[in-house]
């Protein structure tokens, strides 16, 4: 099984912090440094912001999307909650700011490629892979969750989200597997962070190929490929790892 991890070269702590990870998984993995953002005029130059493309794109997730904001079951303001239930009340005529099109970061497009180079390698490899990026934290069942999950995309799923974060709910259609009580099958496939994924080859081809042309950050467009392409999604529940950036990593995404 390759495991390949996408990482930020200047973040050295994050590097020897995931080669530790590794030592206690019994892992060899694969770190991708090409496209870091300040190596990134040959890609950006050829970027072309497309709000068209943005907005066909959110007209397929937008649902999702509201849905996932709307029912997050955290401790948010009554402001908060009223705010995002008359959004999806008013949907199909007004687009909230925080979705409407904009350019991408370079940090952003930095990631979209070193996920791009780590899909490649994994259709490559003929085999179910494991992609991760450098701020993820072990759990006490991480292994066995990545050994199962590696089983569940050899035989029946496509993808096998493992890092967790954003607190994203489940919904009332979603289910646990009969067989396997620590993950969930996704009724409507939906992305939650690109942190940690278990993906097959086939997979790894669909959405390498959609990925481009670089038009939304990279779990967006995972949840616009996940839609077209009917992929089929499971969720660790709770996830396989704890992602770093919800205060233990400072978020290297501008």
């Amino acid at each position: 099984m390759k495991v390949l991890i996408t990482h930020y070269s200047p973040l050295k702590e994050r590097r020897i912090h995931i080669e530790r990870l590794l030592d206690k998984l019994n892992y060899h993995g694969h770190f991708i440094t090409e496209f870091d953002r300040e190596y990134l005029d040959e890609f950006i130059g050829k970027y072309i912001f497309n709000s068209n493309q943005w907005k066909t794109e959110y007209k397929l997730i937008k649902k999702v999307l509201i849905k996932n904001i709307s029912n997050v079951e955290k401790k948010e303001s009554l402001k908060f909650k009223l705010y995002w239930d008359l959004v999806k009340l008013l949907q199909k005529i007004s687009t909230p700011k925080c979705f409407r099109p904009r350019k991408l970061t370079s940090s952003e497009i930095s990631l979209t490629l070193k996920h791009h180079k780590a899909l490649k390698e994994i259709e490559r490899s003929k085999e179910p892979g494991l992609i991760m990026e450098d701020d993820i934290i072990l759990k006490q069942e991480s292994k066995l969750l990545i050994e199962n999950a590696f089983l569940l995309c050899k035989n029946e799923f496509d993808y096998v989200d493992l890092g967790g974060g954003c607190d994203l709910p489940l919904f009332k259609e979603d289910e646990q597997l009969k067989n396997n009580n620590r993950f969930i099958k996704l009724k409507i496939p939906r992305s939650r962070t690109t942190a940690a994924y278990m993906i097959n080859p086939r997979c790894a081809k669909v959405l390498s190929e959609g990925l481009f042309p670089l038009s939304m950050p990279i779990d967006w467009k995972y949840q616009y490929l996940f839609l077209k392409n009917d992929i089929k999604v499971l969720w660790s529940n709770p996830s396989a790892f704890i992602h770093g950036s919800q205060g233990i990593f400072k978020t290297s995404i501008e």
